[in-house]
């Protein structure tokens, strides 16, 4: 329906534009009932195509627009769902790639992408040049890469580190991303391959029980 709208030219631009009231726009929208591509055998063409045509509409002010509360542009939640295709789209229309939400956190789309494990997200951004690898969240001082590894993401976390990301880059607690590597993985290498083949850390114990001696 969206998109007969859009073709029949109902939808004007400045309609694009419009938020709700917790600031969604239509890209917040669409990209939140989009299925993550890592996790099916077919993108979501549909979706795709809806972004397409949504992005045909809309001025670079409107990529900027963030939700109410965390702050998050339609990039950071394209990073968080996976959606590799969305992302590449977003990142061609001119979406800041080092754009941070409002959370306490601060995070990047990369560190998003790196603490979800959503390795297809991280190499799109990556072969972006504009893209910061070493840029660090606000609280706990910790890199893409740093999100990689306490999350137990170690082949995204091999991949950021075999792309200049600076292994000697430190976190709040004083450790580098190689440092958890050893301690969550002993005897890894930081050298890149592409399985993870020990247990997910999830995401709520990277900051409180990860480490924690």
């Amino acid at each position: 329906q969206c998109l007969r709208l859009l073709k029949s030219k109902q939808c004007a631009r400045g309609a694009v534009a419009t938020s709700d009231t917790s600031g969604a726009t239509c890209f917040h929208l669409s990209l939140l009932h989009q299925r993550p591509s890592e996790d099916s055998d077919n993108n979501d063409e549909a979706a795709d195509l809806l972004l397409a045509s949504l992005l045909s509409y809309a001025t670079q002010d409107v990529l900027e627009v963030a939700l109410k509360g965390s702050g998050s542009r339609a990039i950071h939640l394209a990073c968080v769902a996976g959606q590799s295709g969305a992302v590449r789209q977003l990142l061609v229309a001119g979406a800041d790639p080092n754009c941070r939400d409002r959370t306490d956190s601060e995070r990047t789309p990369l560190m998003l992408a790196a603490s979800e494990g959503h390795a297809s997200v991280v190499r799109i951004l990556l072969e972006t040049r504009k893209v910061s690898v070493d840029d660090v969240c606000a609280v706990q001082k910790m890199s893409a890469a740093h999100f990689a590894m306490t999350s137990g993401h170690f082949s995204i976390g091999r991949t950021l580190l075999s792309h200049s990301a600076h292994i000697d880059l430190r976190d709040a607690r004083g450790m580098t991303a190689h440092d958890w590597l050893e301690k969550l993985c002993p005897g890894e290498s930081t050298t890149e391959t592409t399985d993870d083949s020990v247990p997910v850390v999830s995401a709520s114990k990277t900051l409180t029980s990860v480490g924690d001696d």
